[in-house]
């Protein structure tokens, strides 16, 4: 489950909702209250796990290091669980999915030993979602409409707001605890429609600062490592953009005809600094294309997290591929054809 699929489902989980005006009953309003509980952890857990051990799968080459290992191996032996999913799968070359993120109870602080068995630095997760206006506001809110936070033993949080929003994750963890655990027919918290829609919008903007936080330690991880190529240099900025992901800005190109465009895009500036970009479209003379061609000049209309300003120079690049793995081959290994 990706960020745009965990979107889909928390919206569809808001309009289930809708049934309490075709049928108002206090039954109804009880079940629909349970699954809201349910669901919403649900997709909480779902995307987290996916999320992250893609970002492992799609970037192993860079995160697959001595002290990955050895935090693997430290999680495979902590619990039995782990043990007998290691053991049944010893035939298995692969680091297994289970074993790196096995937890029925994704708090916060098992999200953040995930992000640092990746080797990320969880306390830039915590600077940006400081940063987030819309999220701190939404802390105020969801007080006000009374949903409290919960804390546990764990969150020794100084930071006043990083702390409410682990609470908060909290709640969500244990009010689907509370449900799956023990079957309890009544909540302590009456959620109805509109305190849905707090927590929902809440669980929406940690999801997009997650992506956008593993988006940016992955670029970093491959510049660091040189993993990085400049493809083409941006000719002419026909229309610029400031620098919100919403709003888009139009670029001209001339990709290399001896070049293969690579499945993601980045934008580097002046300053070195790499934000993946979105192309919304390609024209070449005022005539739509699917796909860029090389060898033409293209103009190619990008959405990025970046300010993208005319008179400064950019240019496009690219994951460089990963090496094929060296395959060791056997000589004195011969297929016999006994037909």
């Amino acid at each position: 489950m990706d960020k745009t699929e965990a979107y889909y489902n928390l919206n569809d989980l808001i309009a289930s909702y809708e049934f309490v005006n075709v049928c108002p009953t206090p039954k109804l309003n009880h079940i629909i209250m349970k699954n809201f509980s349910l669901s919403i952890y649900t997709i909480w857990e779902t995307y987290i796990k996916s999320f992250m051990y893609d970002t492992y799968v799609q970037n192993e080459e860079l995160i697959y290091t001595e002290k990955f290992v050895a935090n693997y191996f430290k999680k495979l032996f902590n619990k039995n669980y782990t043990k007998n999913i290691f053991i049944e799968n010893l035939n298995l070359p692969n680091i297994n999915r289970d074993i790196m993120f096995h937890s029925n109870n994704i708090n916060w602080y098992e999200f953040q030993a995930f992000v640092e068995l990746l080797g990320f630095d969880i306390n830039k997760l915590k600077s940006n979602l400081k940063a987030n206006s819309e999220l701190i506001q939404l802390l105020g809110l969801l007080q006000i409409k009374g949903i409290m936070p919960s804390y546990n033993k764990q969150n020794v949080e100084k930071d006043l707001d990083i702390k409410k929003i682990i609470g908060y994750i909290q709640m969500i963890v244990e009010n689907r605890n509370s449900i799956s655990h023990s079957y309890r027919q009544y909540l302590d918290e009456i959620i109805d429609a509109h305190k849905a829609k707090y927590i929902v919008n809440f669980i929406k903007i940690i999801i997009k600062e997650i992506d956008i936080f593993i988006k940016q330690e992955l670029i970093k991880l491959l510049y660091d490592n040189g993993k990085f190529k400049d493809y083409t240099v941006i000719q002419n900025i026909i229309k610029a953009c400031n620098g919100n992901i919403d709003q888009s800005a139009i670029v001209e190109i001339n990709w290399p005809t001896d070049e293969p465009v690579p499945s993601k895009l980045y934008l580097r500036d002046e300053s070195n600094n790499i934000k993946e970009i979105e192309i919304v479209n390609i024209t070449y003379k005022r005539a739509a294309l699917k796909a860029i061609h090389a060898g033409i000049a293209l103009a190619i209309e990008i959405r990025c997290d970046m300010r993208i300003k005319k008179r400064k120079n950019y240019v496009i690049c690219g994951r460089m591929l990963p090496l094929e793995k060296m395959k060791i081959v056997n000589p004195y290994y011969n297929v016999i054809d006994f037909d």
